[in-house]
């Protein structure tokens, strides 16, 4: 009997430890993100206003194209994603744009204006950005329970965010 009971314990273990989420959520495997939005001026250029509005930041592709970058602003692993998710959303979200499956700096999803999901184009992972939370609604991120990594926005006093991790 107590060797059935320590086998029972350990296939029960494994078959625990197989069914944990895999989603990253170390903030060091994204590198550093810190994007100043904090000056009223630079969100009201470069911010996103309205459900569903967006942008893109990555700095080695120089998104914006005349975003004013300095050397203290990072934009992750692969970039950032800026969203407007409306209603009843006291602030915008921000996400690192490198595929969760993918996990590769030029590997990055980019949003389907049709339906406002963000959508990875090497493995088709997509994910329901709009809702505020970044799970992956299908492929094989899906299949695995990944989700976008998403960044702290955190308001400032004069107007406009900080986006950091």
């Amino acid at each position: 009997m107590k060797h059935l009971l320590r086998t029972l314990a350990v296939v029960l273990a494994v078959a625990m430890a197989g069914n944990g989420c895999t989603k990253i959520e170390d903030d060091n495997a994204f590198g550093s993100c810190r994007i100043d939005l904090t000056i009223l001026a630079n969100w009201t250029i470069y911010g996103v206003n309205g459900l569903g509005t967006y942008r893109y930041f990555i700095k080695d592709r120089r998104l914006p194209s005349n975003f004013p970058y300095t050397a203290t602003t990072y934009t992750g692993l692969g970039g950032v994603l800026l969203m407007d998710v409306g209603v009843g959303a006291t602030q915008p979200v921000a996400y690192e744009m490198s595929c969760p499956y993918e996990h590769k700096k030029s590997v990055v999803v980019s949003i389907d204006d049709a339906t406002l999901e963000a959508v990875c184009p090497e493995c088709k992972s997509r994910f329901n950005v709009l809702m505020g939370n970044g799970i992956a609604i299908d492929g094989p991120a899906y299949k695995k329970h990944m989700g976008m990594h998403r960044y702290r926005v955190s308001p400032a006093s004069a107007g406009g965010y900080l986006i950091s991790n």
